[in-house]
């Protein structure tokens, strides 16, 4: 799993718990090593979240997760879960300062071409004036 795939996995949770059917619904390809991983029991990894089963790593290598399992973030991932959603949130920001100066771009754009027909114009009239006027 990548970096952005722990994250889009952690922003699941809802106030520190994620049922285990949300998680394989929401995301299927995440296998149930990737799960055990992300919680520190196939490995030294830091430990994201525990699930509430008392289920070894053995038991759910051979079984596997059940649907009613809920996962509860663990204070690392509580950390994580906070960094993710200001990156989250800061990514939406800058997506609608983005929209926000293309519209200003284009604003500014019609704005040129107004003041350009804008001086053709009241040249036009001030040589038209000019000639009728001799």
């Amino acid at each position: 799993m990548n970096q952005n795939d722990v994250e889009k996995l952690i922003l699941l949770f809802d106030g520190n718990k994620l049922p285990y059917s949300k998680l394989h619904q929401t995301m299927p390809c995440i296998s149930d090593d990737d799960v055990l991983s992300l919680m520190g029991r196939l490995s030294s990894n830091t430990r994201l979240f525990t699930v509430s089963s008392n289920a070894t790593a053995d038991d759910i290598r051979r079984h596997g997760f059940k649907p009613g399992d809920v996962f509860i973030l663990t204070e690392e991932g509580e950390n994580l879960f906070h960094i993710a959603q200001k990156d989250k949130h800061l990514t939406e920001l800058a997506e609608q300062s983005l929209s926000e100066a293309k519209k200003a771009t284009t604003y500014a754009l019609i704005s040129v071409v107004l003041a350009a027909i804008a001086i053709i114009w009241s040249t036009a009239v001030s040589i038209a004036m000019f000639l009728l006027s001799r």
